[in-house]
């Protein structure tokens, strides 16, 4: 029997491909994160009267804490516009302006009686740094909606309970990371 080349070659790449598409892909971790919100800070200059910027926020959260507080990733994005504003005002380089600036470790609450389909979350003021001067934002308040993504359902739960004034403890802090980082539950 005499062996065909193009039929050996053609056997290969489908078993190729095969060991491909069977492997298997990486999982969408579904990171919980609030509806984008404008909001307005002040940048504090020495010896000047601070200058109003406007940016959209969002807040990323990866973590519960015991005291039902959250955790997460701030994120603040800066128009084109906002950006040549804050250039002139600081005498700086449009490329020494960042469009968008990150703050990890940021803290929030729930708003009270917050429910779902659309969580309230209160966070307090903080500062943030823009090109070396200091940027000033009052507290403030996003909105989570919910979704049929693990970390989400937690967090309406969670609310919920905090609501009617139901314990909280127990394992949703180490639940919540397995969730956002797509861990199974050994459980």
């Amino acid at each position: 029997m005499k062996t065909k080349p193009h039929l050996v070659l053609a056997s290969v790449v489908c078993l190729l491909l095969s060991l491909v598409f069977a492997q298997d892909k990486p999982r969408q971790c579904p990171k919980p994160t609030t509806e984008s919100k404008k909001l307005s800070a002040k940048i504090l200059i020495k010896n000047q009267t601070p200058i109003e910027i406007v940016g959209q926020a969002t807040v990323t959260i990866t973590a519960l804490n015991t005291d039902d507080s959250l955790e997460g990733i701030f994120t603040y994005t800066l128009s084109n516009e906002e950006q040549v504003k804050i250039a002139q005002a600081l005498n700086k380089r449009l490329d020494d302006i960042p469009s968008v600036i990150h703050q990890k470790e940021v803290i929030g609450q729930f708003h009270k009686l917050t429910e779902c389909p659309v969580l309230q979350l209160d966070f307090p003021g903080m500062e943030l740094e823009i090109a070396g001067v200091r940027v000033r934002l009052d507290g403030f308040t996003l909105t989570l909606k919910e979704t049929d993504k693990g970390p989400v359902i937690l967090l309406c739960t969670l609310a919920r309970r905090l609501n009617r004034g139901l314990d909280t403890r127990g394992p949703r802090s180490r639940h919540f990371k397995e969730l956002v980082n797509c861990q199974e539950n050994k459980d």
